[in-house]
């Protein structure tokens, strides 16, 4: 009779283990916010691949998962075409009308939780001896340049209007306005260079 509930301690249902995790986080100083970011990952996984005991997930739910984050739209419920609608039917019909998915940073922050919560699972678990998320990662396609927000163009004609550039005193006193550009300085084309 003790059976069960020993099977129910090594292998809960994913939305135990997830309860177990979140209250650990929690007590470890995460925030708020990133506990909701959490939750909001695993609420996800949860809907698409089932409520089901943590050792019985597999590499293809992973695959199913991602399949969906590739389309699922950042918002879907505050989107009109896919508001009320599952993960899978939103995914879909944003595939059919080609709405703009999350982003892979976003979709990669849910996978990296996931994955967060699979070890947590593995190092809590006698039934649960494999972390399915393990690389499951999608590829990012960017360009070193699609990395940082570039300055807007009043931010660069401030700058560039300084005493520097326009004229200073001295190449020590480049703040203060003058008739100099001092031309041969680190200081004057470091800026132009970045």
């Amino acid at each position: 009779s003790g059976a069960p509930d020993a099977d129910v301690a090594e292998n809960p249902r994913l939305s135990v283990a997830v309860k177990s995790w979140l209250t650990e986080k929690a007590s470890s100083g995460l925030t708020g916010r990133r506990i909701e970011d959490c939750k909001a990952a695993t609420d996800l996984f949860i809907e698409v691949a089932g409520d089901r005991l943590v050792a019985a997930y597999t590499k293809g739910d992973v695959r199913q998962f991602k399949e969906i984050l590739r389309h699922l739209p950042a918002n879907r419920n505050k989107i009109r075409d896919t508001r009320g609608m599952s993960a899978k039917e939103a995914a879909e019909k944003a595939k059919k009308l080609a709405l703009e998915p999350m982003t892979t940073k976003t979709a990669n922050k849910y996978l990296s939780t996931l994955y967060n919560l699979f070890e947590f699972a593995v190092g809590n678990y006698d039934a649960v001896d494999r972390n399915v998320f393990t690389n499951a990662g999608l590829a990012v396609r960017s360009t070193p340049r699609e990395e940082w927000d570039p300055f807007p163009v009043e931010a660069l004609n401030t700058f560039f209007s300084a005493p520097l550039y326009k004229g200073c005193r001295s190449a020590s006193q480049w703040l203060e306005p003058g008739t100099v550009v001092p031309r041969d300085s680190a200081r004057f084309w470091v800026p132009l260079i970045l």
